[in-house]
């Protein structure tokens, strides 16, 4: 993907004539060396209240319109000029949001990164999604609900349309081959909560107004409450039932 390492300054509507700038301090700043010397700067050609490019060139006066040049593109690397535009009054930027202004700034190096950065999280979700096993399958229908008959179809649906939502229920994928392809697991929660589900739907343990048990011992207050005392391997936690919710099911 080629970068785009530019900084876009966009004109909202009608025409804006920028004359001078201003610093991070609201100092005033100056567009040409003329203008700097009618203000009384000293030393205004080498002067740092003069806005330049890399190359000594001042900047000159700023003009945008909608019928005539909308948008001024400024490379990234002219720091200096980005910066004294973007704390101009008539400008919205990531340094001074305006919800009055008449120019808008808009990074596209930022944005080219967010591409990038979606497209390299939907190669982990097809690669995750492929390398899915059967029981793993299973384990993600029962929990979200979805019927077994369907259950691959719809975890394509969720992948594409929340992907964020769909990894969360593995663990950090890990790149194989050079990232070619990524792996990840169902974190133990996940296939926990799935056993859970299965207990409930099974009646393997009784819910009563929210409150999950297994014969006469409670598990949680709520769902989540019992997938975690279930997980937990302390004197207080519950892991020791686990297993027998496993062996009910599997009989």
């Amino acid at each position: 993907m080629k970068k785009n390492n530019f900084v876009e300054f966009e004109v909202q509507g009608g025409y804006v004539e920028l004359n001078y700038l201003r610093d991070k301090n609201n100092r005033k700043l100056y567009v040409d060396v003329e203008s700097a010397r009618a203000a009384g700067v000293a030393n205004p050609e080498t002067s740092d209240r003069v806005v330049r490019y890399l190359d000594g060139t001042p900047i000159g006066k700023v003009t945008l319109g909608e019928k005539s040049k909308r948008i001024l593109k400024v490379p990234k690397e002219e720091t200096a000029i980005i910066e004294a535009l973007s704390w101009h009054e008539f400008v919205s930027s990531d340094l001074k949001p305006n919800s009055m202004a008449k120019i808008t700034m808009r990074d596209l190096s930022k944005a080219d990164e967010g591409k990038a950065e979606n497209l390299q999280k939907q190669k982990i979700v097809d690669s995750v999604y492929i390398n899915l096993e059967d029981e793993e399958i299973a384990d993600l229908g029962v929990l979200l609900g979805y019927p077994a008959d369907d259950a691959n179809a719809k975890l394509n649906v969720l992948r594409n349309s929340k992907p964020d939502l769909f990894l969360s229920y593995f663990t950090e994928p890990l790149a194989m081959k050079g990232g070619k392809f990524y792996t990840a697991k169902l974190t133990e929660k996940t296939k926990v909560s799935a056993v859970l589900k299965r207990a409930v739907l099974a009646k393997v343990v009784t819910v009563s107004a929210g409150s999950i048990s297994y014969e006469e011992e409670v598990l949680g207050i709520d769902f989540n409450t019992a997938v975690t005392n279930l997980m937990d391997t302390t004197k207080q936690g519950k892991s020791n039932i686990l297993p027998l919710i496993k062996q009910k099911l599997s009989a």
